[in-house]
């Protein structure tokens, strides 16, 4: 009926389009958002339980990061720094161990994918009408 002829239109099929639009857009805020804390606090605790693992397999590396630093600096801090310069399974020249290196790709992951929605939140919400 009369909304099919009404969408025949181009006024008819823009507003329809911008329904849609708005839809879509209301449904990945309403979503995406708690998905998105989600996955962070998933993170968050994953990277401290990554910290007390490569504090007991490698004693002698968390005490020269801790050392290093000009203030102590936080579990996370130390995690994050060896998470993000270790290359090929090493941190400075030392090769990690089996159950540190087993956390790596899990951490990276939830990393990733909470980065990538957060930008997709922020895309979604500069490119609301709204703002214009």
């Amino acid at each position: 009926g009369a909304f099919f002829s009404a969408a025949a239109t181009p006024v008819g099929l823009t507003q329809a389009l911008g329904l849609l639009m708005g839809f879509i857009r209301a449904l990945l805020v309403i979503l995406g958002l708690p998905a998105t804390v989600m996955v962070y606090l998933m993170y968050f605790a994953s990277l401290y339980e990554f910290a007390k693992t490569l504090e007991q397999e490698h004693p002698s590396l968390w005490k020269s990061e801790c050392d290093r630093a000009l203030i102590q600096p936080s579990r996370f801090n130390i995690a994050y720094r060896v998470l993000s310069k270790q290359r090929n399974g090493s941190y400075q020249g030392q090769d990690l161990g089996p159950r540190t290196l087993a956390a790596l790709p899990g951490l990276k992951r939830l990393l990733y994918t909470g980065a990538s929605m957060f930008l997709v939140f922020v895309l979604v919400m500069l490119t609301d009408p709204a703002n214009y």
